[in-house]
C-alpha cells in the first residue's frame, strides 16, 4: 500500500486528469467538476482517518483552511479512529468508505435536528 504522500499525489493527479478524460469522451463540464470535486473530497475523507496519531488529511485541511478547522476536523474524526483498528478490512474498503458517509451524514442529520432545521 502507498504512503499517504504518493496516495496524495495520485489522488491530485486524478483530479485533474480524469475530468479531462471524462469531458474527452462527451461527458458534461458540470460532471467532470463534480467528479474533480470527488477527489479532492478523497484527500480529507481518506481512509487513513483512523490513524491515531493524525493523518496527512489533517495537513491538508491545516493548508486548505487553517489550523482550526484543521483542529476540528481531527477531533470530529476522533472516536472513527478509536473504533477502526488502522488498515482494517473495516476501514479501507468499500465499508470503510460507506461508514466515513454514515458517520458525516449522522453528524449532518444531528446538528440539524439540534437547531430544529
Amino acid at each position: 500500500m502507498p504512503s499517504g504522500r504518493v496516495h496524495l499525489a495520485a489522488t491530485l493527479t486524478l483530479a485533474v486528469a480524469a475530468p479531462v478524460v471524462a469531458v474527452s469522451v462527451g461527458r458534461s463540464w458540470a460532471e467532470a467538476g463534480l467528479l474533480a470535486g470527488g477527489c479532492l473530497l478523497g484527500t480529507i475523507l481518506t481512509p487513513d482517518l483512523d490513524l491515531d496519531g493524525g493523518c496527512l488529511a489533517f495537513d491538508v485541511m491545516r493548508k486548505c483552511f487553517g489550523r482550526p478547522s484543521a483542529k476540528l476536523w481531527e477531533l470530529f474524526w476522533k472516536p472513527y479512529a478509536l473504533i477502526l483498528p488502522h488498515r482494517s478490512f473495516w476501514s479501507h474498503s468499500i465499508f470503510g468508505t460507506a461508514f466515513r458517509l454514515l458517520y458525516l451524514w449522522l453528524f449532518l442529520w444531528a446538528t440539524l435536528w439540534l437547531f430544529g432545521i
